[in-house]
């Protein structure tokens, strides 16, 4: 995040992230922080609506609410994005020594059907506010590019668009060149 923003935008894959990107402006899509116990509502809310659609059961609040009253004095924040009145997409982040790592990312049904691109603006959303907020690095977590699983590759496919480095921690450091997974976790740092 430290290097100028027209940097970290040309850094951004052309085809699936910038024109992605614009065609979310161009639909009218807003993005807005979470500053309430409404909008953390409602972040809940689009959180379990995607793990309905993964078929994972359904998060409580009072452990959405749990985590953000717990860092907020190290520092959270997280951001909602909307087509008018509807919220299509949010996520919450951690902010600590300058390095974001975001949690709890959520997408709605919405968005997934009528391709608004809710989740590539929120990124870049998120790229913008962590440069302008001065901070350094933006971890989009654990992936596995390795991967033969078609989720996985996807996850990380989406993750690598945004122009970071990959670096490998754990285990896997150890063993990078034999392409040997023992465990550990990937990221995507940018």
């Amino acid at each position: 995040l430290t290097l100028p923003l027209e940097q970290l935008w040309k850094n951004v894959d052309h085809r699936s992230g910038r024109k992605a990107v614009n065609r979310a402006k161009n639909k009218g899509l807003k993005i807005k922080q979470i500053n309430s116990i409404d909008d953390l509502r409602i972040h809940h809310s689009l959180l379990n609506e995607g793990r309905e659609i993964a078929s994972l059961p359904k998060f409580p609040f009072r452990n959405v609410e749990s985590i953000w009253n717990i860092f907020q004095e190290i520092g959270i924040t997280g951001f909602i994005v909307w087509l008018d009145d509807v919220p299509l997409a949010s996520t919450l982040m951690t902010i600590f020594n300058g390095y974001i790592n975001e949690m709890g990312f959520a997408r709605s049904k919405i968005d997934i059907k009528k391709l608004y691109n809710a989740t590539d603006l929120i990124k870049w959303h998120i790229i913008e506010w962590g440069h302008e907020t001065g901070l350094k690095t933006f971890d989009l977590s654990g992936t596995d590019p390795y991967s033969s699983d078609k989720k996985s590759q996807g996850i990380f496919k989406f993750k690598k668009k945004w122009g970071g480095t990959c670096l490998l921690y754990t285990s896997d450091a150890a063993d990078d060149s034999l392409r040997v997974d023992l465990g550990g976790r990937r990221i995507i740092k940018k």
